[in-house]
């Protein structure tokens, strides 16, 4: 919601940068600086009356009322559930709305007059009533400082005695349990952080929110430092999110999110200049090509990466594949009455005396720890079963973090993966283990079917990575063309704002282009710094004469460890 800039804050804007101009040094205490300035500005893009000035026009927070009023009888009759999807309707009705204002919170002081200070929040309120709102459905959150008042208030919200909600983000943007009749919510004053902007409306668009759409309101003043605002927003969410996708690898800061992109729109809107937004939107379009232009490259850099990942299964698998189809034929079952198992030369067809005898088959032949090095080492054939010999050996690279008593158990002759148990679950002698023993070889056939279905996919990798390689990215020309458009709209946008420099007087005078004033002097506010600290220094080629140190000469005075 942009609100036109009243007559008055025009003026007044000129004095914030008559201000800013005056300024020079270190300011002393208690003296005008940069921060104080840039604070009644704030202040004024908020309501005139914050510095003294009575509004002839209207201001923001009657826009504020315009809106929560429009959305107040457009859904004072909607039907809620007593908590969200419960399915037990609440005697109350009508939906609920969140005011957040970080300036001119109430206060309970008096003026001159006796009579209490002005503030946004009672200005809200009272013209909220005025417009049909009951005084107790209008609450502020400074009231309940105490978390059990806060948790009353909240559920006094959720229940639909109140209509609006209205609080700091301080004070209201984490912990907020509001959300079930939330329709709406208005952003009046512009955050210092970009999480304080996440946190707002994590207020309303979140689960349990029993609204299938809400309205999120933005509320800016032409020409107002609500553009200096948004401005540092805009600046700090794309350092965040350029930071968090982790790209340390370039030097430049770019737009690549919705909050960064949506605060530089805010604030080219304020600022007056239609070049300001043309421009936004021109580095908006620059950005998605660029970032496209950076997938496709990396997708490129990743081509060879693929590509031999590709090959090199590939490989493993054809040279498994001969092996393990050999070793297919010798398969004989054991299921049910058809086991059988030689263990040290002795044959088995009881499961249970096959798992006793590998117990004391591991005791006898497997050392009690036999990783430390990683280094295979084989203890022999401990059981024939299904048709193969089943070796033992210690798991090596195999073993699990930080174990020394693992052993692999392998098909001899078939490179297939090994089972891995503890020498611990092997001298138990669980039923599982003769279990697990037999289906490792009665898998045999999917594990052949897994290698060839692994070359085929690692073949059709291999052909699209071929199909991609050395193609060039299809929107260089657009991107090329974007460029040039976002440095000629820079050129223009300098132009605009900076007075042109005037030619040597010996030359002929060239057409000066005219200069907005307003838009100088909103420049130079919107990029005020702070001055840097003063340096003691003293006229060229002269040096302070020396003194004799007597106490009739020592009556220098010293201040903040200066001498003057």
């Amino acid at each position: 919601m942009l609100i036109a800039q009243p007559p008055e804050l025009a003026e007044y804007m000129k004095g914030l940068a008559d201000r800013l101009d005056s300024l020079s040094g270190w300011a002393e205490k208690g003296a005008d600086n940069a921060l104080s300035v840039y604070n009644d500005g704030r202040k004024a893009a908020l309501d005139m009356r914050m510095v003294g000035i009575e509004p002839e026009s209207g201001t923001k927070l009657d826009a504020v009322v315009a809106k929560t009023l429009a959305v107040w009888e457009e859904n004072r009759e909607n039907e809620y559930d007593t908590s969200f999807r419960s399915g037990v309707p609440s005697v109350n009705r009508g939906a609920l709305q969140i005011i957040f204002c970080d300036l001119s919170t109430p206060s309970k002081n008096t003026g001159p007059d006796g009579k209490p200070v002005w503030t946004a929040y009672q200005q809200l309120k009272d013209q909220l009533v005025a417009g049909g709102i009951q005084a107790e459905q209008i609450r502020f959150i400074q009231d309940s400082p105490k978390p059990e008042q806060k948790a009353q208030l909240f559920a006094q919200c959720r229940s639909g005695e109140v209509a609006v909600l209205i609080g700091s983000t301080a004070m209201m943007g984490t912990g907020t349990n509001v959300q079930l009749r939330a329709k709406a919510i208005h952003h009046v004053t512009c955050p210092w952080r970009p999480a304080d902007l996440t946190q707002r409306d994590g207020r309303i668009i979140r689960q349990g929110n029993a609204n299938a759409e809400v309205h999120n309101f933005q509320y800016a003043t032409v020409g107002s430092y609500d553009s200096a605002a948004w401005d540092g927003i805009q600046r700090k969410a794309t350092m965040i999110q350029q930071v968090l996708r982790g790209r340390l690898d370039i030097r430049e800061i770019e737009d690549v999110g919705d909050l960064a992109l949506n605060a530089a729109q805010i604030k080219a809107a304020t600022s007056g200049n239609p070049l300001v937004m043309e421009k936004i939107e021109a580095d908006a379009a620059r950005t998605k090509l660029e970032r496209l232009k950076r997938a496709h490259e990396k997708g490129q850099s990743t081509l060879a990466w693929t590509r031999a990942a590709a090959e090199t299964s590939i490989t493993k698998a054809e040279s498994k594949l001969p092996a393990v189809q050999a070793a297919l034929p010798a398969i004989t079952p054991t299921a049910g009455e058809a086991f059988t198992a030689s263990i040290d030369g002795a044959s088995y067809t009881k499961r249970a005396e096959a798992v006793a005898a590998i117990s004391e088959w591991v005791r006898v032949h497997t050392p009690e720890y036999g990783n430390y090095y990683r280094q295979k080492q084989d203890y022999g054939t401990m059981v024939s079963l299904g048709g193969h010999e089943l070796q033992v050996r210690n798991a090596a690279e195999d073993s699990r973090l930080g174990s020394y008593q693992d052993l692999a158990i392998t098909l001899k002759d078939v490179p297939a993966p090994p089972l891995v148990f503890t020498r611990m679950e092997m001298l138990e002698g669980s039923a599982g283990i003769i279990t697990r023993l037999e289906n490792k070889v009665s898998g045999l056939p999917d594990y052949e079917a897994q290698l060839r279905q692994t070359i085929i996919e690692k073949q059709a990798v291999l052909a699209d990575v071929e199909s991609q390689a050395g193609k060039p990215f299809k929107y260089e020309d657009k991107l090329i063309a974007a460029r040039a458009k976002c440095a000629e709209l820079e050129g223009k946008l300098q132009a605009s704002i900076d007075p042109p420099k005037a030619p040597p007087a010996a030359e002929v005078s060239a057409p000066v282009v005219e200069v907005d004033p307003a838009l100088a002097r909103l420049r130079r506010l919107q990029a005020a710094s702070f001055p840097a600290a003063p340096k003691h220094t003293h006229p060229p080629h002269t040096h302070p004469a020396p003194q004799a140190r007597t106490g009739a000469a020592h009556d220098k005075s010293r201040e903040g460890g200066f001498e003057r």
